[in-house]
C-alpha cells in the first residue's frame, strides 16, 4: 500500500490491478475506501469474488480500456510479457 499511498490519490482515483485476480490488494484498497477499482486477470476462477469492483476477465494483450487510470499496478505481468516475447523472438 505504500506504493499506492505515494501518489497522494483521492478515494475516487481510478486504479487497475493487472494480474491481480487472487491478490489481496483489492481488499486493502476497499478497506481504505477506494471506489473505482478494476482488476484484470486472464483467469475467471481467480477473480470470482463478489466485491464492489470492476472485474475484467481478459488477456492483457487483448485489453482495450474504455477509460484512463490514475494508477496501473501489476504483479510483474509486463515483465513476464517482455520475457516471453524475448524468448519467442529468440527462437525464430
Amino acid at each position: 500500500m505504500d506504493f499506492i499511498h505515494s501518489f497522494g490519490l483521492t478515494r475516487n482515483a481510478k486504479i487497475i490491478d493487472v494480474g491481480g485476480g487472487d491478490s489481496n490488494l483489492v481488499d486493502f484498497l476497499l478497506e481504505e475506501g477506494f471506489q473505482t477499482i478494476t482488476v484484470l486477470d486472464i483467469s475467471a476462477i481467480a477473480i470470482e469474488k463478489g466485491k464492489n469492483v470492476n472485474w475484467k476477465i481478459c488477456d492483457i494483450t487483448d485489453f482495450k480500456p474504455s477509460t484512463t487510470f490514475d494508477v496501473w499496478h501489476d504483479r510483474a505481468t509486463m515483465t513476464h510479457l517482455r520475457i516471453i516475447d524475448f524468448i519467442y523472438q529468440s527462437k525464430k
